[in-house]
């Protein structure tokens, strides 16, 4: 708290109530932090492919998202931009759909299948299919 400020409400408050009032900031403090860090949304996705392929788009072009849980293990993810439909193959995929609503994942990542831990919340996806949308 500022010197000065904290001289003024000396004056007009006991030191009980200053105790309050510097505990009321320091909770909205950590409960706004935490809310700006839950908000993160980024401009642009960034794609990365095992073959070294790289690719930004920007979230403002994206038309829609999909996830799709047929009976076995395998998760379809899809992603429709203006220009091209991204498909993903993987597992645990719900998370990383929750968060492309949400524009708050700047990274998805094709994974080798060495990197696969089998964990059953951990993400994993197994190919990245990019197909022009012309």
């Amino acid at each position: 708290m500022d010197d000065k400020v904290h001289r003024i409400l000396k004056q007009t408050t006991t030191d009980r109530e200053l105790a309050e009032l510097r505990q009321a900031i320091d909770t909205n403090k950590a409960v706004h932090d935490q809310m700006r860090l839950d908000e993160v949304q980024y401009l642009m996705l960034e794609i990365r492919t095992r073959r070294g392929q790289r690719v930004g788009f920007p979230y403002s072009y994206l038309v829609e998202v999909s996830l799709e849980v047929p009976r076995d293990d395998e998760i379809f993810l899809e992603l429709v931009f203006s220009s091209r439909r991204i498909r993903l193959r993987g597992r645990n995929l719900q998370s990383l759909f929750e968060m492309l609503l949400g524009h708050s994942l700047k990274l998805l990542e094709e994974d080798a299948s060495e990197f696969d831990t089998g964990e059953e919340f951990i993400p994993y996806i197994r190919e990245i299919e990019f197909i022009d949308l012309a």
